[in-house]
């Protein structure tokens, strides 16, 4: 099995930069997991969500464009930059978003296309187990 993706980098949050840690485990090829380094707290909060989703953020052709329903939406805030909003229940105000930079992210979903191309993914689950 290949070695999972990672990329370092930083990002915004609010007026405050914050370390980023992207993650791509082709051992669950269809999610990627965003690690942010949440001062207030001192600790790294992770959000998980679809690859695909991330992808389709990246792709949007116009400012304000955005991509996901409910809990994650990935918006194109410019050329440059793109914002990933999770909605956090358990915590006022209720989300948290960090502001990345385009490059840097479609980089990221570019090395994680050439080990496992977007609609090639494939997940071995045993149905009947998960039935009881």
């Amino acid at each position: 099995m290949p070695r999972p993706i990672i990329t370092d980098t930083t990002g915004a949050m609010g007026l405050t930069g914050v370390a980023v840690r992207l993650a791509y485990d082709p051992a669950d090829p269809c999610a990627v997991a965003v690690h942010v380094r949440d001062w207030t707290v001192r600790r790294w909060v992770e959000w998980v969500f679809a690859r695909d989703l991330l992808a389709a953020g990246v792709a949007c052709e116009r400012d304000g464009g955005e991509a996901g329903v409910l809990d994650v939406v990935v918006t194109r805030i410019n050329r440059r930059n793109i914002k990933i909003r999770k909605v956090t229940r358990d915590q006022w105000p209720g989300w948290s978003e960090v502001v990345l930079v385009t490059d840097a992210v479609a980089r990221f979903l570019e090395a994680t296309c050439a080990l496992v191309p977007l609609g090639r993914e494939r997940v071995d689950f045993d149905a009947e187990a998960l039935l009881g």
